[in-house]
């Protein structure tokens, strides 16, 4: 096995372990957790949390181009199902 591998299985291991003692905690729902992770991982990506926080230019550009895109698919979508809707 190499080291390469090792480190990725020794990651899984250590987010399995910090998943199970999440869910291991009293009080605390399965499906309210994952909920709540999903909108932290959504607000993260809208926000720009990947990008360096110290470059304006690139926190908004990422910003505006990602909500842009959500725009873009929503459009699409409406566009797919009207044109359906029409042949059908």
């Amino acid at each position: 096995m190499s080291e390469r591998d090792k480190n990725f299985q020794d990651e899984q291991q250590a987010k399995a372990k910090d998943t199970l003692a999440q869910l291991a905690r009293p009080g605390v729902s399965p499906l309210g957790s994952s909920l709540a992770d999903a909108a932290n991982r959504t607000r993260d990506h809208f926000g720009a949390a990947d990008a360096d926080q110290d470059d304006r230019i690139e926190v908004w550009g990422k910003r505006v181009a990602r909500i842009a895109a959500l725009g873009f698919v929503i459009w699409l979508i409406w566009s797919l199902l009207h044109d359906l809707r029409l042949a059908g």
